[in-house]
């Protein structure tokens, strides 16, 4: 497919998503951003070095790691970082998930207050695209909300009416029990602001606002925010919380139809600009829905593999992999996860869905607590339902209450 189709294909998607006029204002500007960051040298090497593969295949291992999960005093940690992965696990890992490195306000740094910045904690991004140069590096696009820190969340307090429309908000309490819920805290959290009382949108919790992305200026700013993380060396861009993006009223507000087209957009991006990069759609939900993000083979290039963690401790407690055996019969040969058993989350259980019994996932939920474990939960029609089991494997599988053996 030559650069010509692909445009056609994001004219057409812009369309889909918005209407024909604004489908074919929004490519005429994407068209001018993409092809001023194809001319970077950073994705000029890549394109020279990759040709136009993907970047992973099943040999590949990637380390997930905090910018500052290495310290060394009187030192940026994203250089001791750099310097750990060289000396101690060269040989075992090809790539690093470097996890949110942008300032922000919580949540481990996925509440972003400025995307295009490092948090100089840590570094800044001649740190980053050194690491690049070593590792296949995967940044975090954190495309469904901002902190309430950060400048677009403060002019909208402030009045300014370009910032009005970048997030969602009501003049009244709103209850939408029809919306999934992955968090207990409200859906609408309130805000006074220099025009009144607001009560705005916050899926995971009141210090990260949800974008807006009906408005077509959020989506050009958030293409622009992925093209220059590709610009800094980025090969793999993870989406953040992506089921969560596009809303629709009197829906459940997740995994929506135009949702699955801004992840096609994202790709044939990818395809435009630096045909060696990838997608890695972070949903998590049951199998099948999960495994949407693939589209037709033109969505994401990969999706994480949900349903793996909590099938791994389950057979670990019950001493059974009969489940396991029918997750690998269930699993595509030619579809690419990304396999992992533990990350900066907890244990999601809605990937068990489809494989366990609900009594089985509560077994798992017993034994969390009891090894002294948390248990996160979200809302469903009122009612608490597990979410996240928040333990090591270790701690799960051992009874801290048990006397070690002498």
């Amino acid at each position: 497919m030559d650069s010509s189709d692909i445009l056609k294909r994001i004219r057409n998607i812009l369309r889909i998503i918005y209407s024909r006029e604004t489908g074919d204002r929004l490519v005429r500007h994407l068209k001018n951003r993409m092809d001023s960051y194809g001319r970077n040298e950073t994705i000029q090497r890549k394109k020279r070095r990759y040709k136009a593969r993907p970047v992973l295949n099943e040999r590949d291992s990637i380390v997930i790691t905090y910018a500052d999960n290495v310290y060394r005093e009187g030192e940026k940690t994203l250089v001791t970082l750099h310097r750990f992965l060289r000396l101690y696990v060269k040989d075992i890992v090809t790539g690093v998930h470097i996890l949110p490195f942008f300032p922000s306000s919580s949540d481990g740094g996925f509440a972003v207050i400025d995307y295009k910045k490092v948090d100089p904690r840590f570094g800044d991004w001649s740190h980053v695209r050194r690491i690049a140069r070593d590792y296949h590096l995967m940044v975090d696009l954190v495309l469904n909300h901002v902190s309430s820190k950060s400048e677009w969340f403060q002019r909208f307090l402030k009045g300014d009416k370009r910032y009005r429309d970048y997030f969602i908000w009501r003049n009244h309490e709103v209850h939408m029990p029809e919306v999934f819920r992955p968090r207990e805290t409200p859906l609408f959290t309130k805000f006074e602001t220099a025009w009144g009382t607001k009560y705005v949108w916050t899926t995971f919790s009141a210090d990260q606002i949800d974008l807006n992305y009906r408005n077509p200026e959020v989506l050009v700013r958030m293409i622009d925010v992925l093209l220059f993380y590709l610009s800094q060396g980025a090969e793999i861009i993870r989406l953040d919380a992506v089921g969560y993006t596009w809303k629709e009223p009197h829906t459940s507000c997740v995994n929506l139809s135009k949702t699955h087209q801004i992840v096609k957009l994202f790709r044939h991006i990818l395809q435009y600009v630096a045909p060696y990069a990838m997608l890695l759609a972070e949903a998590n939900f049951p199998y099948k829905e999960n495994i949407s993000y693939f589209g037709e083979g033109d969505e994401a290039h990969m999706v994480y593999h949900f349903s793996l963690p909590p099938l791994v401790l389950d057979a670990f407690a019950r001493k059974d992999a009969t489940y396991i055996k029918q997750l690998v019969k269930r699993t595509r040969e030619d579809l690419l996860f990304f396999d992992f058993l533990a990350s900066h989350d907890g244990i999601g259980v809605l990937g068990a869905q489809g494989f366990l019994k609900e009594e089985e996932i509560e077994n798992l939920v017993r034994l969390t607590l009891s090894h002294g474990g948390l248990v996160s939960y979200r809302v469903k029609n009122g009612v608490k339902k597990p979410y996240e089991l928040n333990i090591t494997y270790f701690d799960a599988i051992n009874d801290p209450n048990k006397p070690e053996d002498p």
